[in-house]
């Protein structure tokens, strides 16, 4: 054992912060846990139960990940996705098997590249997640939801939830965006932003299910059926915007799976333009 001074005892104590962290989900829980290293971290969030919408995502085994190199990895991301290579040049994606292999949530490469937990279940990936804030000593304010930042001196000290007020140090938005706001992606961040002078840019959503008005689809015939690895091409003014390959299942209101939640991004933009879109 280490003996060591009232002094610097106390310097580092001073060290330390309190962070609020605005979202659980899995950028709010890796940010967790990565802060709670050196900080004193709170992580608020509206629902009752945390990473809420991760228990649903690759039809509720969560494909975590993608074994791509990160170049290849990242195009397949976003056409502006240059800024995230810094990013990952700290933590890519073997750094994030390997830390759900030291959470003892073993990750399984399946086609495309594409990782899942060993245990095909989602639960294991927000287990494994939880494990790591309980060990160091995250705490957590569930049910709460967080109305506005408070910026004082242009710097933010502080959150307005509708539970009272809470001083911090520093806060990390992870709110996430707008996709299922049954699941709290409702856009809650973007308005917090926009009160404090941050600009946003025109939203739309990806990685969604999509809509079809065809009869054989709204009969509901076809309800439930999956079809395996089969090729998808978005077309619109008969030129293909987006091709790729995966699963694909019918629902009764549409499309959904792998492939269809990927192109959805393009089926939207699209859309936008007010053209007729097919695949």
């Amino acid at each position: 054992t280490k003996m060591v001074s009232k002094e610097t005892i106390f310097c580092y104590n001073e060290s330390m912060k309190k962070v609020i962290i605005i979202g659980a989900g899995p950028a709010g829980l890796m940010a967790a846990i990565e802060a709670s290293k050196k900080h004193e971290v709170v992580v608020i969030d509206k629902n009752t139960r945390c990473g809420r919408k991760l228990l649903i995502t690759g039809n509720g085994r969560c494909n975590v990940t993608n074994k791509r190199l990160t170049s290849d990895f990242l195009n397949h991301c976003s056409s502006s996705s240059k800024f995230l290579y810094s990013a990952f040049s700290q933590f890519d994606v073997n750094h994030l098997i390997e830390f759900f292999e030291m959470q003892h949530c073993p990750l399984v490469e399946e086609i495309d590249h594409r990782m899942y937990p060993m245990s095909q279940q989602a639960t294991s990936i927000v287990e494994a997640l939880l494990k790591a804030c309980e060990n160091n000593n995250v705490n957590f304010l569930m049910e709460t939801t967080v109305e506005r930042l408070i910026v004082q001196d242009n710097r933010v000290i502080g959150i307005l939830s509708d539970k009272g007020q809470m001083d911090c140090d520093h806060v990390i938005l992870a709110t996430g965006g707008m996709s299922y706001p049954l699941t709290g992606s409702s856009g809650d961040g973007h308005a917090m932003l926009q009160r404090v002078g941050h600009s946003v840019t025109e939203l739309y959503g990806v990685e969604v299910p999509l809509i079809s008005h065809e009869e054989v689809i709204q009969s509901k015939l076809l309800q439930g059926l999956t079809l395996r690895n089969v090729p998808v091409e978005v077309v619109s003014h008969k030129k293909t915007i987006k091709q790729t390959q995966g699963d694909v299942l019918f629902t009764h209101f549409g499309l959904s799976g792998p492939a269809i939640l990927y192109l959805s991004e393009w089926v939207q933009k699209e859309l936008k333009k007010k053209k007729d879109v097919f695949l």
